[in-house]
């Protein structure tokens, strides 16, 4: 990936299953059916591929191990503008919560798209003499092998000095605080899943909270329910809070929409059933009642 810090215009080569997507924009779902190029089963496990993108005007061409599988006359790939610091991306999201497991056996960037010919005779190279670089004429400009680094840097080989850092540990670099999109209704079980547990996962904490609340009787009756809503709901934004700097943790206004709804949830039912277990009880001290007088 590399990102500008606008997911609008961020250019992205990534993996789903066996296929390989390359696309500029964050339509991760196609639900924008924003402009891609793609093939299926380019990747099998425990195989190398080399997988070769090129674009220009003419369109876009996706290369599996030197042959073309994929083109796209209409569409031309770009590099995000560097108005912001450019990121490039290795393995994950800016996000951190995308990762990615797999062997990457190095990288190269060219400034310049190779032809049919050229891609083909780069795989050769590739093959035979586990070499990635390339003329100077097609305008190399990042080249990483991943044979030679310094402590935590993977040095560039085209000699521009642009090294790549590997963090120790997992850098969240755009942190996100109540995120909100339409894009995060999506029809799958998965989303429903989530959905479901942020739901019930709040009732039982709506319902203890009433029923301290009626056996202390330390919050006016008046006041009861709000107050108990109230708290819930800065109790959930809490924990939206401290996800922001959770890896592979996402802080959503859903959420805590959700959370909130199930906390008052929580509240009715036990309402309800205190309700009912006042009714009964009154019922039966009648029927006792009027079973001593007769």
């Amino acid at each position: 990936m590399i990102h500008n810090g606008d997911d609008r215009h961020q250019l992205t080569v990534w993996q789903w299953g066996t296929s390989v997507i390359v696309m500029n924009g964050n339509d991760y779902d196609y639900s924008m059916r924003s402009p891609r190029i793609s093939w299926e089963d380019a990747l099998t496990a425990g195989e190398e591929s080399l997988i070769t993108i090129t674009s220009s005007k003419r369109g876009s061409h996706l290369f599996i191990n030197g042959q073309l599988v994929k083109e796209a006359q209409n569409l031309k790939l770009t590099i995000p503008n560097a108005h912001k610091k450019l990121r490039l991306i290795l393995g994950n999201s800016v996000y951190g919560k995308h990762s990615w497991e797999g062997a990457i056996y190095g990288l190269l960037l060219n400034s310049q798209a190779l032809s049919t010919e050229k891609v083909t005779y780069y795989y050769k190279q590739w093959i035979h003499q586990r070499d990635l670089s390339c003329n100077s004429s097609d305008g190399p400009m990042l080249l990483y092998t991943f044979n030679e680094y310094e402590n935590t840097r993977i040095q560039d080989d085209t000699g521009h000095n642009q090294p790549l850092e590997l963090p120790e540990r997992l850098v969240i670099l755009k942190k996100t605080f109540l995120s909100f999109s339409w894009h995060q209704f999506r029809p799958n079980l998965s989303f429903l899943f989530d959905a479901v547990i942020n739901l019930i996962g709040f009732i039982p904490v709506g319902a203890v909270m009433c029923y301290w609340s009626s056996q202390s009787r330390s919050l006016p009756r008046k006041f009861e329910v709000k107050l108990i809503l109230a708290f819930c709901f800065f109790l959930s934004l809490s924990i939206e809070i401290i996800q922001v700097w959770l890896p592979y943790r996402h802080s959503s206004i859903l959420d805590l929409t959700l959370n909130t709804l199930g906390a008052w949830l929580g509240i009715l039912l036990f309402q309800m059933l205190n309700t009912s277990l006042k009714n009964k009880s009154t019922a039966r001290n009648k029927e006792e009642g009027g079973t001593r007088v007769s």
